[in-house]
């Protein structure tokens, strides 16, 4: 399916070959979505992996044939950082899996077949069952973008404001009710098994248990429950293949949801067909003329999901009959209308009869628009603007530094998402030349965040402050709790030596893998690096937005 926002923006796996998903899913971006400094860089593990699993004879080039042990019984194959989803105690983990697994799943899915020749190909069938209502349109496939200068989640992004916020206003034309929802607590609540019911039917699943786990979807399953200690609750969050295995088990409730509101002619004598659903991955918007047939969708939804071990989030399901205005999220309607008086503001200061907002000014209103609305998108597009036409422009540091670096931990305090930005524009502020500074600085904002749990996040972020001047001996003063910090730092004696001293196991555990059959040793594996070291040696001083503007200007300006 040809993603709506317009064919020259975005591809979707499900338009691609099973080489060119296989491509997709293995680049760096797409192995992790968590917003990193750009020096952390997974791509030369995962090209090793991929190297090696080639040169592998192709009916073992899989991960039962290079493992020592049951991957099953290791508790530690990956690494999980923890972003606090609300400032308080709220937490979604985020995995980075270990590129041996993670490789060898990108390429069973796309590229391999089971003993029944159901492949990528097939997979690509079954989503076309998925997608046959008209009614019930899903805008959360991952793709890549075609353009050069576009990035994928940016693009991603923008598909969510033309297809979901732009078509729901426009669906305010045809019809009077929306009923917005969610499925609670969505990735940690995949039953695994459940994979194998969307891709090839429940029924026939369970009615050939034995032989459905050599199954295409049996597999996936079992290579899921196996990186995650044979857990079958849940599915890893933060890659672009774990979306696209939460698409495969949507698909199927978009699919059984179908097929029930057909059936009700027959059960009920009740017939449905004036709706529209318009979903991004677990959020559904559903609209309808008639209020009854709305509770009935949505009650036949949650039976459906729950099903699946799954159901709709009561706390965040609403009914609106203003459709246009509840489209559009209530952060933004908030903020645009502060945004443009201030804009107005610095960006046309001669002919602005009010005088420029102070930074002080500016950085208070973003501060309010985080009390009111937590943790939202437009606390990022707020601050990519404050540090784009205003802080980059700076010469001089304002005379109230403390005062706007305060207000600024403070906001990335209760506000988990502004990390990256406000990282970003303190160290402008700074353009941090002098190591007490630096210290200073980075140990004040550690001290805020002592009382909290999980602050591996802001750790990482931190260190790259830290190592902005090069000058990293005084590093050794911070108690740096991060096992990725320390890696990068070897705050154990070796600060400042040469990176090729790191190992790779301090993030990944890698004995069970086979030496021999892989035909390198753990000691080559380990050299590889997951610092670019370009990026790490030609660091300017100051943090470049590129590092972690996932947005361009021209779906800023949209949206």
């Amino acid at each position: 399916m040809r993603d709506e926002i317009g064919s020259n923006q975005i591809k979707t796996v499900l338009e691609m070959t099973g080489e060119e998903a296989n491509r997709f899913f293995l680049k760096k971006s797409s192995y992790s979505n968590l917003e990193l400094p750009n020096y952390i860089s997974f791509e030369s593990i995962l090209n090793k992996c991929e190297e090696i699993y080639n040169g592998i004879d192709e009916n073992n080039r899989n991960i039962d044939y290079i493992k020592n042990t049951n991957l099953g019984d290791l508790q530690n194959l990956n690494y999980t950082i923890y972003i606090n989803k609300d400032g308080h105690h709220s937490w979604r983990p985020i995995t980075l899996i270990n590129p041996f697994i993670y490789v060898d799943l990108v390429n069973y899915i796309t590229l391999k077949q089971d003993d029944n020749s159901f492949d990528w190909e097939s997979l690509k069938e079954r989503f076309s069952d998925f997608q046959r209502n008209e009614k019930i349109k899903c805008f959360s496939i991952p793709g890549e973008a075609i353009q050069s200068n576009k990035t994928d989640d940016g693009i991603n992004i923008t598909n969510w404001w033309k297809n979901i916020e732009q078509k729901s206003i426009s669906n305010g034309l045809k019809y009077s009710y929306c009923l917005f929802t969610d499925i609670t607590n969505f990735y940690p609540s995949i039953y695994t098994h459940s994979i194998c019911w969307a891709i090839h039917g429940k029924e026939e699943t369970k009615n050939n248990l034995r032989q459905s786990k050599n199954w295409y979807g049996g597999k996936i399953d079992s290579k899921i429950q196996h990186m995650q200690y044979n857990q079958t609750n849940g599915i890893p969050q933060g890659s672009a293949i774990m979306d696209f295995i939460a698409e495969i088990i949507l698909g199927y409730v978009d699919l059984k949801l179908s097929e029930v509101l057909l059936d009700l002619k027959k059960t009920d004598g009740i017939e449905i067909i004036d709706y529209s659903i318009l979903r991004y991955r677990d959020d559904y918007r559903i609209f309808s003329n008639n209020k009854n047939e709305l509770e009935i969708i949505a009650k036949n939804l949650q039976e459906v999901l729950q099903t699946l071990n799954l159901e709709l989030n009561s706390k965040k399901t609403f009914l609106s009959e203003n459709i246009i205005f509840d489209s559009i999220k209530p952060d933004k309607r908030y903020w645009e209308s502060k945004r443009q008086t201030l804009r107005n503001s610095y960006l046309n200061k001669e002919k602005y009869d009010k005088g420029v907002v102070t930074l002080q000014k500016h950085l208070l209103e973003i501060k309010e628009l985080a009390s009111r609305y937590p943790n939202c998108g437009m606390i990022k597009k707020s601050l990519t603007e404050f540090y784009e036409e205003r802080v980059n422009l700076l010469d001089d540091n304002p005379e109230d530094l403390e005062v706007l670096v305060s207000i600024l931990v403070n906001i990335m305090l209760e506000n988990p998402i502004a990390i990256p930005l406000c990282i970003t524009i303190i160290s402008k502020l700074y353009n941090i030349t002098d190591n007490s500074i630096s210290l200073n600085l980075i140990t004040n904002i550690l001290n805020k965040y002592s009382k909290k749990s999980n602050i591996e996040y802001v750790e990482i972020w931190l260190q790259r402050l830290v190592i902005l001047n090069k000058e990293l001996d005084f590093a050794n003063d911070i108690n740096f709790s991060s096992n990725i910090v320390k890696y990068i730092f070897k705050l154990e004696g070796n600060l400042g030596k040469s990176l090729k001293e790191t190992k790779l196991e301090e993030i990944f555990y890698l004995k069970w893998i086979d030496e021999i059959k892989i035909g390198v040793s753990l000691d080559e594996i380990n050299s590889i690096k997951l610092v670019d070291e370009n990026e790490y040696d030609d660091m300017s001083m100051g943090v470049s937005l590129f590092e972690i503007d996932i947005f361009k200007s021209d779906v800023y300006n949209n949206m």
